[in-house]
């Protein structure tokens, strides 16, 4: 279940590629104004708190998101994390393909290729 939900756009150092555009629907012009990482990380930092994370490929997101607090200067996350990819594969030995949109379609749940790959979209689906 979501309690709350916050969608936050990050202006990154670099263009957007266009394979990223085709994958998110996130343009450059979309992100013209946004703040950068470092800018708004304190404010993700404050979101996050001591909730536990969920996510599926969690090891690449919270990478990611590690690997960047550190770059900036920030203080590691230490919350415990839950990722639904090694649970997927560890419930559903079966399968040949452990995506989100594979894990939702095997349970029923709708999985629109269309609009996946956003954060929010994502963790809609993840809830449920």
């Amino acid at each position: 279940m979501i309690l709350k939900q916050d969608t936050i756009l990050i202006k990154p150092n670099n263009p957007v590629p266009e394979h990223i555009t085709e994958l998110t629907s996130i343009t450059n012009v979309m992100l013209k104004d946004k703040q950068t990482l470092q800018q708004i990380l304190p404010t993700i930092i404050e979101i996050i708190g001591n909730k536990t994370i969920v996510a599926h490929n969690a090891n690449f997101d919270f990478g990611f998101l590690q690997a960047a607090m550190k770059q900036l200067g920030f203080m590691p996350l230490n919350n415990p994390v839950i990722d639904t990819l090694q649970l997927s594969r560890a419930i559903l030995p079966q399968l040949k393909y452990y995506r989100l949109g594979t894990i939702c379609r095997t349970y029923g749940i709708k999985y629109d290729d269309e609009i996946a790959h956003r954060a929010d979209y994502d963790a809609n689906v993840l809830a449920q």
